[in-house]
């Protein structure tokens, strides 16, 4: 069986940048993605800081996506953790 390896500093940082994000005052934060500024309406701000939900949850919900409280495309991901070259994981050939 193969385990993958994930190192407790990794994660640890991660959580790190998570609560440092979610510090900051959710209207005076600007979302980017690939480089680019995410056009945001002003609905779909309102609606989400009433949720009680963190400023993270705002992406990983999706909820960036709407238009207007709206849905507009697919979640990127749900239920799974998607695979990303940044993310030092490490498979390890293992008996157990």
């Amino acid at each position: 069986m193969k385990k993958t390896r994930v190192d407790v500093e990794h994660v640890l940082e991660i959580q790190k940048q998570r609560l440092a994000i979610n510090k900051l005052n959710f209207d005076e934060i600007e979302w980017y993605k690939d480089g680019k500024k995410l056009e945001i309406d002003k609905q779909t701000l309102d609606d989400f800081e009433f949720t009680g939900l963190n400023n993270t949850d705002f992406i990983i919900s999706n909820s960036y996506k709407q238009k207007n409280g709206m849905f507009t495309s697919e979640p990127e991901f749900v239920g799974k953790i998607p695979e990303r070259k940044t993310i030092p994981v490490r498979q390890v050939d293992e008996k157990v």
